[in-house]
């Protein structure tokens, strides 16, 4: 049975231990043989201002990906991750833009 309170506590704590959750998620992004070249959680979790309806941001930079094997990869994490997140793989190019507008992340 669903209860939204138990939902609520549970992603709560999966935001607090976000550092365990991107661990799991680069162990997946790893195992596939990519060329990582950032892996960096960003955002609410980092500034320890979150709230229970707040995600875990993670950037992913990868060596020369596509979007299309992007798209897949976000797909493989989504289905073996359950947690609050939001993925973003992107190339060296895309870093470049991403920067611009993080303020404060955490290498993992």
């Amino acid at each position: 049975m669903y209860d939204p309170t138990l939902e609520g506590f549970r992603r709560y704590k999966q935001l607090e231990n976000y550092r365990e959750v991107a661990k799991r998620v680069k162990e997946i992004i790893l195992k596939e043989g990519y060329t990582l070249l950032h892996f960096l959680v960003f955002g609410s979790v980092v500034k320890g201002e979150f709230t229970a309806s707040s995600d875990i941001d993670i950037l992913v930079v990868i060596k020369g990906i596509s979007y299309e094997e992007a798209v897949k990869l976000k797909a493989k994490v989504y289905r073996e991750v359950d947690a609050p997140l939001e993925l973003h793989v992107v190339d060296e190019k895309g870093f470049e833009w991403y920067k611009r507008f993080i303020d404060a992340y955490e290498s993992i």
